[in-house]
């Protein structure tokens, strides 16, 4: 602990409230390997509730499917995060919870709850990791399954994970925290079973607040 140096992340970085899916286009007309891109975004429901929405486009910008999560309450965080595919599936964290579409449908085929919704999901072999700001710092979930394997909280000072990768058989999670007008950001380090290794300090910015002077 305290070690001062990115060097992991750096070398890293290189290497049930759904609306059913809705499908324009005949699934047998969408090819597993064509270019594709997705729009996921928040709808203003109401003053305290809003709803997330994805949809997954064709290389033409056709609408494939999409999925909709209605009914949530607002919180200062996100309602959902940023989804990533692994082969004909697609992993999406939405309000706290971890889903798994089918590529070719948008159907869910599981959700594991509580695992964090806010941060971009990592596909690594057959597990799925997910975290979320206020915790979990750690989730792994079986990618066929959906069953949690392990969860791990927040270490001590630390409760906002900003991004997940992974590195020699380890598990990365770049995370920060405001202590004392000074924003600190570290490298959480795991190993696959969820054992931390070691907590490293990459920089602390000192934050000056606007006093009315």
């Amino acid at each position: 602990m305290g070690e001062n140096t990115s060097s992991d992340m750096d070398e890293a970085v290189q290497q049930d409230t759904e609306t059913p899916a809705i499908s324009d286009t005949p699934t047998d007309t969408v090819v597993k390997n064509q270019p594709f891109y997705y729009n996921y975004m928040e709808l203003v429901d109401t003053g305290t509730k809003g709803s997330y929405l994805l949809e997954l486009m064709d290389q033409d910008g056709n609408l494939v499917w999409k999925r909709q999560w209605d009914d949530l309450e607002y919180t200062e965080l996100n309602l959902g995060g940023e989804p990533v595919r692994s082969d004909d599936k697609i992993f999406i964290g939405v309000y706290g919870d971890l889903y798994a579409l089918d590529f070719m449908t948008g159907d869910v085929l599981w959700k594991a709850e509580g695992t964090g919704s806010t941060v971009k999901p990592l596909v690594v072999d057959d597990i799925v990791y997910m975290a979320g700001y206020y915790g979990p710092m750690l989730s792994a979930v079986n990618v066929q399954t959906g069953q949690v394997l392990w969860v791990k909280e927040e270490p001590e000072n630390f409760s906002w994970p900003l991004k997940i990768v992974s590195n020699n058989n380890t598990i990365l999670v770049l995370c920060s925290e405001f202590k004392n007008d000074t924003e600190i950001e570290a490298i959480c380090k795991y190993d696959s079973e969820g054992t931390m290794l070691v907590v490293i300090i990459i920089q602390a910015t000192c934050c000056l607040h606007n006093t009315g002077i």
